[in-house]
């Protein structure tokens, strides 16, 4: 949170009008003097959003932020803004780049430069063409998590071990180094 807040006097500057809206269940009386000291006004703390609105709260933004520094071990919240269409700025992390191509479905930017990602975000308000591109590259590339096809996998998987138990009993192989040596 702290990076977009730093970053968000630079987006202003090139789009006055930006509104900075966060979701979550936070409390936002711990920001109050960090907005302060940053001179940053007119942000909206939503609050605790229900899992059933927040597609409404995706759709209705011009640009979905993802600062998160690191431990994101995958990152759904992303592919939930893309498949509302939103584009994504996220900061580079394990969980976010394997979900994020940068340039193609959305822009990953160093974590903890608040500078980077505030350009990640002029870069996408600023360049329409840019911005269709990675929606919809990001709309297509959500599809391979829509759930009729995870579950298709999943299936997939317990077939193959179903056929593979059917066949008969599994000779366990041990890697080289792993099995304990007798004697």
């Amino acid at each position: 949170f702290r990076y977009v807040v730093g970053g968000l006097p630079m987006i202003r500057g090139h789009f006055p009008d930006a509104k900075l809206v966060v979701v979550g269940s936070g409390d936002p009386s711990r920001y109050e003097r960090f907005l302060e000291q940053n001179g940053v006004t007119d942000v909206v703390f939503a609050g605790y959003v229900p899992y059933d609105m927040l597609a409404r709260y995706y759709a209705s933004a011009d640009v979905f932020c993802a600062p998160s520094t690191g431990r994101e071990s995958f990152g759904l919240v992303l592919l939930e803004g893309m498949a509302s269409g939103t584009p994504i700025v996220a900061a580079s992390n394990a969980g976010y780049s394997a979900v994020i191509d940068n340039g193609i479905n959305g822009v990953l930017t160093s974590p903890k430069d608040e500078n980077a990602l505030a350009m990640g975000i002029v870069r996408v308000l600023a360049d329409t063409e840019f911005r269709r591109r990675i929606v919809a590259n990001g709309l297509e590339h959500v599809q391979q998590f829509a759930w009729p096809v995870v579950a298709e996998q999943v299936l997939e998987v317990y077939e193959r071990a179903i056929a593979a138990r059917r066949a008969g009993p599994v000779q366990r192989v041990w890697p080289v180094g792993i099995a304990g040596r007798r004697g």
